[in-house]
C-alpha cells in the first residue's frame, strides 16, 4: 500500500524550488514527517499504523455516548478512522444505506474501548 502513495516531499525540495521561481503545491500530509527516523511523510507513516479497535467493539465517546464499531476506514492522510454505529451490525440489506446510517470519522483518540466484539 505505501508504495502507491505519492513521494515524500522534503522542506529542502520546496525551497529550492521557490528559490528558482517555480510554483509549488503540495499536499502538506506529503511533507517528510521530523519525527520519523525513516523520513517517511506524515502519509506513509500514517498508512503503517493499525486500527487497534476491533470491529464490533463497543465504544464511548467522550461525550458519553456508546455506539459499535462498524467500519475501518482511512483520512485522506491515511490516518486509521472509525465508523460507528447504534448497532453491531446494522439490519439493512443495502450497503449504500447501510453506509449511510453510520457515523464516520472518528479517531482512535476520541474512543474508548468499553467491551470487544462477541465471539459468536
Amino acid at each position: 500500500m505505501t508504495d502507491e502513495l505519492p513521494p515524500t516531499i522534503t522542506r529542502q525540495e520546496i525551497s529550492e524550488a521557490l528559490q528558482k521561481g517555480h510554483s509549488v503545491a503540495f499536499n502538506i500530509a506529503d511533507l517528510q514527517d521530523p519525527a520519523d527516523p525513516q523520513g517517511r511523510s506524515y502519509r506513509r507513516v500514517n498508512a503503517e499504523k493499525r486500527h487497534s479497535i476491533p470491529i464490533g467493539a463497543l465504544v464511548e465517546l467522550e461525550d458519553g455516548e456508546r455506539l459499535y464499531v462498524f467500519h475501518h476506514g482511512r483520512d485522506c492522510d491515511q490516518t486509521p478512522l472509525y465508523g460507528l454505529s447504534t448497532k453491531d451490525w446494522p439490519d439493512e440489506p443495502n450497503e449504500m444505506i447501510r453506509r449511510a446510517k453510520l457515523f464516520h470519522g472518528y479517531g482512535e483518540d476520541d474512543l474508548t474501548m468499553i467491551r470487544p466484539p462477541d465471539k459468536t
